[in-house]
């Protein structure tokens, strides 16, 4: 089930398993040298890094390197989003998911914060995609709605329908059907209307898939044999083989082993024409299943005996521990005990190192999980620190604020206390003034005063000289008045 779930979140992606254009490739690549434009530059080589996603995922990253430095001088920040987007989906396929995870993120934070709404939406499906993958469903969903609500306002169509298969696949995993069923069948609406057929044949797969784990195998069949004629329109070989796989298990399941024989050797065929080896290694076993439980065994022995050394050389463990118990339990029908027993070995020592990666992947998982963890905490403490930082700064600027204002209002009533005092001298010079006038003019009165007195006692003086006195008068007014009568 891991497997598929993961082969699923590949073809999200990639779309289709279609052999690399070397010629693509080698004109791209002198593209790359030649043009003195840096954003044709940028486009060439994250374009190298496309074709080499599936079979050389190092040389993809190697390019994108190189892309970098020059998508970061560009003013149109989406290149800079999408060389992050694109080296992550290269860091998944390597498993080197903590350094997917730092791009990821930092294609959603480069895409917020330039507007570039469609790149900010597929990184943080791809964040839901990971953490799915390691089956931290919590941090799956979260970043899935997450990328809904970017991508859900028709900015992108095409990766609104991955983050809904990508939904329905988690679901699926999980053996919640019935919402797994919701989410193809949205994705699968989208897909028919961008006319998507690469991708419609994945969907169309998968919604199979979900109704033959329902048990519902015929309407199973019916959206395989969608997917499988839409596969055979686009040539997708792979997809072929894929699909006629998935048939002939339902058909086995249904008790039909005529068919589901049948359709195990076209997927054979589909998958070596494809020389895809881990379907050819896949599809023999199953063909070779399927005669084994039509009681045919030694026919069915050929196919799964042929298939040993190249499950082998594909260390394919849980192929490897699927034949061991197969082969055992054919040489105990047969009563070669021996042999029977030589398998039965092979099959535990295979299980137990399975079982072992499983615990060793587990723990690596759990330890990723808190190196996570730790560098959100991290971040968190990060955070929390820049907050009373700018808290402080706040605080000193609203303090320099009330400093600056403090002394804006001390000069103002400096300046009212200077103009006041100058107002008071002024008024007081004035009235120095005044006074000073007051006091010339009072000495000058008083000065014609003395003056007038002066005078008048002059005058008073000189009467006096010259008129009798009242003596004199009172003396002879009798004898003048005598006088004057006779």
């Amino acid at each position: 089930m891991q497997n598929r779930l993961l082969l699923v979140l590949f073809f999200i992606y990639v779309n289709s398993f279609f052999a690399q254009n070397r010629v693509k490739v080698d004109s791209l690549y002198k593209l790359s040298i030649t043009t003195t434009d840096d954003t044709l530059k940028v486009v060439a080589l994250n374009k190298i890094a496309k074709e080499y996603w599936i079979s050389k995922p190092d040389s993809s990253i190697f390019f994108l390197n190189k892309s970098f430095p020059i998508a970061e001088k560009l003013s149109n920040k989406k290149f800079l989003v999408g060389t992050y987007l694109y080296r992550a989906y290269a860091f998944s396929i390597t498993s080197k998911r903590d350094s997917a995870i730092l791009d990821y993120e930092m294609a959603v934070k480069l895409g917020e914060q330039y507007d570039v709404p469609k790149g900010q939406g597929q990184a943080l499906s791809g964040l839901g995609n990971i953490y799915n993958v390691i089956g931290d469903y919590d941090k799956a969903i979260k970043y899935y709605m997450l990328a809904l609500k970017v991508q859900d306002k028709g900015i992108d169509d095409s990766g609104l329908s991955k983050t809904y298969n990508s939904l329905g696949v988690l679901f699926e995993y999980q053996g919640n059907f019935k919402k797994a069923l919701e989410y193809h069948s949205q994705a699968l609406k989208i897909k028919e209307k961008l006319n998507d057929k690469v991708s419609m044949v994945n969907t169309l797969n998968n919604i199979g898939v979900v109704y033959g784990q329902l048990k519902e195998y015929e309407k199973a069949l019916e959206y395989h044999n969608k997917a499988f004629n839409l596969a055979s329109e686009v040539g997708d070989i792979i997809g072929n083989g894929m699909i006629s796989s998935n048939m002939g298990n339902w058909y086995s399941k249904m008790g039909d082993m005529k068919k589901a024989i049948e359709y195990q050797k076209k997927a054979v065929a589909y998958y070596t024409k494809a020389n895809y080896a881990t379907g050819i290694a896949r599809s023999n076993f199953n063909l070779g299943a399927a005669y084994f439980k039509n009681k045919e065994y030694d026919l069915g022995v050929n196919y799964i005996i042929k298939i040993v050394g190249l499950a082998d050389e594909l260390e394919l463990k849980d192929l490897q521990k699927d034949i061991y118990e197969q082969l055992h339990d054919y040489y105990s029908i047969k009563n070669d005990y021996k042999k029977a027993y030589e398998y039965s070995l092979k099959y535990i020592a295979i299980n137990d190192s399975i079982y072992n990666e499983s615990k060793s992947k587990e723990i690596n998982e759990i330890n990723t999980r808190y190196e996570t963890e730790k560098k959100e905490k991290e971040i968190q403490i990060l955070n929390q620190k820049n907050e009373i930082q700018n808290l402080d700064l706040k605080q000193q600027q609203l303090y320099i604020y009330f400093v600056v204002v403090g002394l804006i209002l001390l000069v103002f009533i400096a300046i009212m206390l200077i103009n006041r005092n100058r107002i008071k001298q002024r008024a007081f010079e004035i009235v120095s003034n005044q006074k000073e006038e007051i006091t010339n003019q009072k000495n000058i009165i008083e000065e014609h005063q003395k003056e007038i007195i002066d005078s008048i006692t002059y005058a008073k003086r000189l009467q006096s000289a010259i008129l009798p006195t009242e003596i004199y008068i009172q003396n002879n007014l009798e004898r003048l008045v005598k006088n004057n009568i006779k």
